[in-house]
């Protein structure tokens, strides 16, 4: 889980770590302008908490395996899964209860996951729970 925590959460961590040091750095030459950049680490953090949490919780309830597909991923491909999922996430929620919007959003999904990730429709099944049998 500690690699999972840091796949989702470090990216942040680190980009908040040099935003730090830049302000810092920023704030002996010119303090008031870093003072005013500084009240944008709140702003972002209020901004991204959320959707690291939504992915933590969904990474969280994958199967062992699932979670093994998930760390396996190189480079970047865990930050452009994530925004699948999250993109995934948005056209549900904004279909309403319109069943139809729905599965074209699971199949588009679906039909991304392969084509970019070589992940099979079961296997997003299992991770997010859904029916096997429409």
């Amino acid at each position: 889980m500690q690699r999972v925590y840091y796949s989702i959460y470090g990216k942040h961590n680190n980009q908040q770590t040099i935003l730090n040091i830049v302000l810092i750095f920023l704030a002996l030459f010119l303090p008031k302008i870093a003072l005013f950049l500084y009240l944008a680490i709140p702003i972002r953090s209020f901004l991204t908490i959320n959707d690291d949490r939504t992915d933590f919780k969904e990474v969280e309830k994958m199967p062992s395996q699932g979670i093994k597909t998930y760390l396996d991923m190189s480079g970047k491909d865990p930050v452009d899964f994530q925004k699948m999922i999250q993109r995934y996430r948005r056209q549900v929620h904004l279909s309403g209860s319109n069943q139809a919007l729905k599965e074209k959003a699971w199949n588009d999904f679906v039909q991304e996951s392969k084509k970019s990730f070589n992940i099979s429709e079961d296997q997003l099944k299992n991770w997010f729970n859904r029916p096997r049998h429409r």
